[in-house]
């Protein structure tokens, strides 16, 4: 697999058609092969350089850029930590930090803790399912279902990149009921 050129490929896909595909393919990438996910967003730290320090936290390509390692962190945080902790050197891929957040459900203390510092303490942590943030992702995705809403609230304490991939993960078709039976047993699925 050749990373670099799937990463300026997954630039020239953004640019050209818009980022939904294409950032989906790479979180999938990200939860499944993790490693190919991890080369590729090298190559893309590499490619972005200088503006993911400079541009804003709104910038929608920091924001799909960070969505690589963020995912990769939430299901295989142990396994990347040391990676995680020596790329922090690089203010490039340190920024990325300041567009992630993980469920404190991700990793033991030990590895937040070392996420965190590696981060500059910019990394935020959520509480996992089945507290506040699951309570808050629940009603915005029935406010949603309910045509009460049409954008993800930015008065929340949560995040809204953060918030809005939950509630994406929410609407189709599952129950709220479905979600805290699969959280309370803690299905890999429900996430």
């Amino acid at each position: 697999m050749d990373h670099a050129a799937l990463a300026k490929q997954w630039l020239d896909e953004r640019n050209v058609h818009g980022a939904n595909d294409a950032w989906y393919r790479l979180q999938v990438l990200a939860r499944t092969h993790p490693e190919d996910a991890w080369l590729i967003a090298l190559h893309l730290v590499d490619l972005v350089g200088q503006r993911l320090v400079t541009a804003p936290s709104s910038d929608a390509l920091r924001v799909h850029v960070a969505s690589v390692p963020n995912e990769i962190l939430e299901y295989h945080a142990a396994a990347f930590v040391d990676r995680m902790e020596k790329e922090c050197v690089r203010p490039e891929f340190r920024a990325l930090f300041t567009m992630m957040s993980l469920p404190d459900t991700a990793a033991s203390g030990s590895i937040i803790a070392r996420l965190k510092k590696a981060s500059g303490g910019t990394l935020r942590i959520y509480p996992g399912a089945g507290t506040k943030f699951a309570q808050v992702a629940y009603e915005v995705a029935d406010a949603f279902r309910n045509g009460e809403l049409d954008a993800v609230p930015a008065s929340t304490d949560f995040p809204v990149p953060l918030l809005a991939k939950e509630i994406e993960r929410r609407l189709p078709g599952r129950t709220r009921e479905e979600y805290e039976i699969a959280a309370a047993k803690g299905l890999e699925s429900s996430r």
